[in-house]
C-alpha cells in the first residue's frame, strides 16, 4: 500500500515536471536520475514510469535508455480533434443550464487570468485557461467528457503551455475568453460555438510557427 501510495506522487510530480518541461523533451531520464530527484526507490519509480509510458510522455527503450517523448504534432491534433468535437458538443447543454453564476464565474476566472498576465506567471496562465474550459462542462453537466479528453491530451498540454510561455499568448487567450462570455451572458449558443471553435483552432494553426521556434527535438511528425 505505502509503495503504491508513493508511486502515484512520484507519477504525479513527474507528470507535471513534463507536462510544464521542468523535464524538456527528449531529455534522458534514467531510473536512478529519477530516484535521485524524486526521492523514491526504483519499484515505485518503475510503476510511474509506466503509467508515463502509457499516457505517451515518456519513450522507454528496453536495454537503453528512458527518455521524455517529444511532442507528437500528429498526437497533438488528434487531441486537438478530440477536445474540440466535445467541447461543441457541450454548448447546447452548457446554454441551457447557464446562469448568472455561471457568467459571473467566467468573469471571474478571466479577472484571475489577466492577473496571471501582469505577472507573467504562465502556470497560473494554463491553470486558468483549463478552469475556463472545465466551467463549460461543469455547468453543462459532461465532466465524464471533460475528464476524458483532460486525460489523453498531454501533448496538447505541453504544446499550449510552451504556447503561453513562449509565444506570449496570453492576451489574445484573454481576449478570445471574454469573448466567449459575453456570448454566454446573452445566452447565445450559435455565437459561442463559433468562438470557441476559434479559440480552440488557434493552436492547430500557431504548431508550425511554434515548432519552428522550439529547440531541436522539442517536436516530432
Amino acid at each position: 500500500m505505502a509503495n503504491t501510495k508513493l508511486s502515484d506522487r512520484l507519477y504525479e510530480r513527474i507528470k507535471q515536471d513534463i507536462l510544464f518541461l521542468r523535464l524538456e523533451p527528449g531529455e534522458a531520464v534514467s531510473m536512478q536520475k529519477l530516484s535521485d530527484m524524486y526521492g523514491g526507490s526504483r519499484t515505485p519509480v518503475r510503476e510511474a514510469v509506466v503509467r508515463l509510458e502509457q499516457e505517451g510522455l515518456l519513450i522507454v527503450h528496453p536495454q537503453s535508455k528512458t527518455e521524455v517523448s517529444p511532442i507528437s504534432v500528429s498526437r497533438v491534433e488528434q487531441e486537438r480533434f478530440v477536445r474540440t468535437a466535445l467541447e461543441d458538443a457541450a454548448v447546447d447543454d452548457f446554454i441551457r443550464k447557464c446562469n448568472q453564476l455561471a457568467v459571473d464565474t467566467m468573469d471571474h476566472i478571466n479577472h484571475i487570468f489577466a492577473r496571471a498576465i501582469e505577472r507573467e506567471d504562465y502556470k497560473s496562465m494554463f491553470d486558468v485557461d483549463n478552469r475556463f474550459h472545465r466551467l463549460i462542462f461543469e455547468v453543462a453537466g459532461r465532466m465524464l467528457a471533460y475528464d476524458l479528453s483532460s486525460s489523453a491530451s498531454s501533448h496538447d498540454m505541453r504544446m499550449r503551455y510552451l504556447g503561453l510561455a513562449m509565444g506570449h499568448q496570453g492576451p489574445n487567450v484573454l481576449a478570445e475568453h471574454r469573448a466567449i462570455a459575453e456570448a454566454a451572458r446573452d445566452l447565445d449558443g450559435e455565437r459561442m460555438r463559433l468562438l470557441l471553435r476559434e479559440h480552440l483552432g488557434y493552436w492547430s494553426r500557431a504548431l508550425g510557427t511554434l515548432r519552428a521556434a522550439c529547440p531541436d527535438g522539442y517536436f516530432v511528425d
